[in-house]
């Protein structure tokens, strides 16, 4: 299977509505997230015998299949997925080959970014640990036979990094449920997300009650700072703090822009 690269654009798509995130995928993302199990357990499957071809079949149910590449083999596998979940049952297998292994030693697999990703994915549990698109392309050779181009190990990278922390406009699409959860936990709190005409995050301003009731008794001085966030979007984020009267630092509010501007300060 070959899936196509998405493009990702600048800001996120975000819900109408502030209450409108309900917590759960809809029908269309729990689909894409059982197809996207299903080919990296499967494909791990197939890469690790290297002799699979696998395949998949449209209609309610994910349905997939490995089949041996080798001429009029009876090797199959096939599984289909459970309640619309994330789980498969196996369906038919058959272990026995009716064709030369020696045919099968010599094909080159190749597996899709999906399929790569899944399994480099332990590398990058430790935020610290260094693995670069270089060190993929070193182990799958070496471990799996398997040559891959510098350009399939770094979006291979970037896969394995999405599914263990999840993609970025994922956190967008969050953020009208969680300023609204914030307003009714913390009444008289300051909330303020803008969007773009075509509904696109612009920017986001958040001041907690707490803090703006805490403004009161401190010194009547105040510090705006701001950083760059290194993630896909590249926004900056600023913050606004004071010090009480014990000289504890104590945040006033933050904000989330697209740059530093005069829209955006405005």
């Amino acid at each position: 299977m070959v899936r196509g690269q998405e493009r990702i654009e600048r800001g996120a798509k975000m819900p109408h509505g502030q209450g409108g995130f309900s917590g759960t995928p809809h029908g269309g993302a729990m689909r894409r997230c059982i197809e996207e199990a299903a080919e990296a357990e499967f494909g791990q499957l197939e890469l690790s015998r290297r002799y699979g071809a696998l395949g998949a079949s449209a209609g309610p149910q994910v349905r997939y299949w490995i089949l041996c590449v080798g001429e009029n083999c009876t090797w199959h596998f096939k599984a289909t997925s459970i309640n619309d979940s994330a789980m498969f049952k196996v369906r038919n297998f058959n272990s026995q080959h009716t064709c030369s292994l020696m045919h099968n030693t010599f094909i080159q697999r190749k597996p899709t970014v999906m399929v790569v990703g899944s399994m480099v994915i332990p590398k990058y549990s430790d935020p610290k640990t260094i693995y670069t698109p270089k060190d993929i392309q070193t182990d799958m050779l070496s471990e799996h036979g398997v040559n891959l181009t510098y350009m399939q190990a770094w979006r291979a990278k970037e896969k394995a990094l999405q599914l263990l922390r999840g993609h970025p406009a994922d956190s967008y699409i969050k953020l009208p449920s969680y300023l609204y959860i914030s307003e009714k936990t913390y009444p008289g709190s300051v909330v303020k997300l803008k969007k773009t005409d075509d509904a696109y995050f612009l920017y986001v301003f958040v001041a907690i009650c707490r803090s703006i009731s805490g403004w009161e008794y401190c010194r009547p001085v105040v510090v705006v700072d701001g950083t760059f966030l290194k993630s896909a979007y590249r926004e900056i984020m600023l913050t606004t703090s004071t010090m009480d009267a014990t000289g504890t630092i104590l945040p006033l509010a933050y904000a989330v822009i697209d740059s530093k501007n005069d829209a955006s300060w405005k």
